[in-house]
């Protein structure tokens, strides 16, 4: 996936087949400069690949489902590798304009209020429901592109770090900037992560990297600031350079993987003619929630109020009721598996509790990746001690609110 500034990129694919989004039907189309529009079949050191040659972003209007249809695409073309570029402002104090950065990780901060690429049905053809994303970035390919550093001597402008992706098309406030390098971000780009989640949930390795087009300021006194046309005059001056650099990482994963899936390989007439659980006591810890989907706007209580539930505004910094927690605090669980642990939180006068069914690692070379299956199976494993529990749970509640009489009030369930 070509940024603007390897737009020229396409012209150095040989026996390119080249095919406008125009031509393809309903699919997007870029408005964005620098970005062509068309999609170019070909070899690139010896190594058939597809190049982008514009990519689609959220703040152009385009559903997050609708600008990763390119990604699905490549993958029922059979590509098995995504190598994706872009440009991005640099946070990380020791970046400098015109420094690559290889993506080692991402932080998915549209995906925190529910934007993500694959929201809605699954398209089991693509990938299963839930998948692990501890991988995002191939760390053997990582590996192998940092001989390539060494060997085109780009060791001293080429970084590695965490990229986020910002809605744009704004850039960021400096208090946004202060709050992201305090989340450990070194880079702020408007694409990529929505690509990548799409290509992993596809199977796809992926690689990606950024060139460092601006520096971002967290000093309220700078006036410098970022536009457009510094990014893309930035990108252009580093233009031949990156081409070759890419070059470079094509060859290294062609020769090292099998970089198309053969079943789906067609020859290039062809594909432009298809395209015209533990038995214990409860333990009360003092929870709390973050809630990012709020963060972004996105409330259940969002539009009017329904006062017959409640008011406008209240209060959220005590959620968690007391007498719940007393109530079922000291009860026992049984048949849950010994590393298993309740933790139980109650958020107005509802209660909850969660099963741990995998363990979230923060180790980048854990190779231990969660799955979906996983955490049915161990849901499966532990059900009888759950549903337990909820009973337990469920006769403290309901003998409490009959014993204050609230829901005969106010539901005339007496006869109940």
């Amino acid at each position: 996936m070509l940024a603007a500034y390897l737009g020229s990129m396409g012209e150095a694919v040989r026996d390119a087949v080249k095919i406008d989004y125009t031509d393809i039907p309903y699919f997007p189309t870029s408005t964005v400069p620098g970005h062509r529009g068309r999609l170019i079949f070909g070899y690139v050191s010896d190594v058939p690949v597809i190049c982008m040659q514009g990519r689609f972003h959220y703040y152009e209007g385009y559903p997050l489902s609708k600008c990763v249809m390119p990604v699905r695409l490549m993958k029922l073309l059979g590509v098995t590798h995504l190598i994706a570029s872009n440009a991005a402002g640099g946070l990380n104090e020791n970046y400098k304009v015109g420094d690559v950065m290889l993506q080692k990780d991402h932080l998915n901060l549209m995906g925190f209020a529910g934007n993500n690429p694959l929201r809605g049905p699954n398209e089991a053809r693509f990938g299963p429901r839930f998948f692990a994303m501890t991988n995002a970035y191939d760390r053997s390919i990582l590996k192998g592109i940092k001989g390539i550093v060494s060997e085109l001597g780009m060791q001293d402008r080429v970084q590695e770090g965490v990229y986020t992706c910002m809605g744009g098309p704004n850039y960021e406030t400096v208090a946004e900037l202060r709050a992201l390098k305090m989340m450990g971000i070194d880079a702020v780009g408007m694409s990529t992560v929505h690509e990548v989640t799409a290509a992993r949930h596809c199977g796809m390795k992926c690689f990606a990297f950024s060139l460092i087009t601006n520096i971002c300021s967290v000093d309220y006194d700078c006036d410098i600031e970022a536009n457009g046309d510094e990014v893309l005059d930035v990108g252009k001056s580093k233009e031949e350079d990156l081409k070759v650099f890419v070059e470079h990482v094509v060859g290294f994963i062609g020769k090292n993987w099998s970089v198309f899936n053969k079943e789906a390989w067609m020859t290039l007439d062809i594909m432009s003619a298809l395209i015209k659980s533990f038995d214990s006591k409860i333990k009360r810890e003092k929870k709390d929630h973050l809630n990012f989907m709020g963060f972004a706007g996105n409330n259940p209580l969002r539009g009017l109020n329904e006062a017959k539930f409640g008011p406008r505004f209240f209060a959220m910094t005590n959620p968690y009721d007391r007498s719940i927690l007393k109530g079922v605090k000291g009860k026992s669980v049984r048949e849950l598996f010994p590393v298993a642990k309740v933790t139980a939180a109650s958020t107005g006068r509802m209660f909850a509790f969660s099963l741990i069914t995998n363990i979230c690692t923060v180790d980048y070379d854990c190779d231990v990746e969660a799955n979906g299956d996983e955490v049915l199976d161990v849901g499966k494993s532990k059900g009888r001690g759950s549903e337990s529990f909820c009973r337990t749970c469920c006769r403290f509640y309901w003998k409490e609110l009959l014993y204050r009489g609230k829901l005969c009030q106010q539901m005339n369930w007496h006869k109940y």
